[in-house]
């Protein structure tokens, strides 16, 4: 995935928890100003967005990490 701000890669150090509040906050903002500013509206729409494709990207990539763990301790590998 194209990151040329690395804002994904900065979000996706964030807890879930972090991301949630971020991503209230940034669409609150969105509301705000879709009515004055609609262009400002529309970034920070799409800055709520990115929050929530990074924090579905990191649960599927956990749930990944824990399949693989469990794969590996079922076959008798090494994790």
């Amino acid at each position: 995935m194209n990151d040329p701000t690395g804002i994904r890669t900065a979000l996706a150090r964030l807890t879930p928890d972090e991301r949630a509040v971020l991503a209230e906050r940034w669409t609150s903002n969105a509301r705000k100003w879709a009515g004055t500013a609609p262009a400002m509206g529309h970034l920070w729409d799409r800055l709520a967005t990115v929050v929530h494709e990074v924090d579905a990207a990191e649960r599927i990539r956990l749930q990944g990490l824990q399949h693989a763990g469990s794969y590996s301790r079922a076959s008798g590998r090494q994790a």
